[in-house]
């Protein structure tokens, strides 16, 4: 069973993500808006990957949601925002097991760095 969490507070880019999601067979897909809903059901499921906005709804921003998560689980991160400058992208690359990947973006991309992490996913017309 593949469970794949969604961190992204615009509903229209979540359901984007989701619809992607289902086409490639993920099995159950979790949709939070911010970062301390994303830190509860990560420590109440096991999720195997985490698509996460770096300007989330909530105190805490995507980075930082995810440097917490990270010192308790060992999930890939798959960063998906708009914010590409340099000081983001250093934050950004100091989270272990992570990617990124710049708004707006491509099913394409974000199926190929997903089948890299969960290669069990079935192939799609998409690819």
């Amino acid at each position: 069973m593949t469970n794949i969490l969604i961190v992204e507070d615009e509903p229209i880019i979540a359901m984007d993500i989701r619809f992607t999601l289902n086409q490639i067979g993920t099995d159950k897909i979790y949709l939070v808006d911010n970062g301390k809903d994303a830190i509860k059901i990560v420590n109440s499921i096991p999720i195997d990957l985490i698509i996460m906005d770096i300007n989330i709804d909530g105190e805490i921003d995507g980075i930082e949601t995810a440097d917490i998560i990270r010192k308790k689980h060992k999930i890939f991160i798959i960063y998906c925002s708009a914010n590409s400058d340099g000081e983001t992208l250093k934050r950004a690359n100091l989270t272990a097991e992570s990617s990124f990947i710049e708004k707006p973006f491509e099913q394409n991309q974000l199926i190929a760095i997903i089948k890299r992490k969960i290669p069990s996913l079935k192939k799609t017309a998409i690819q």
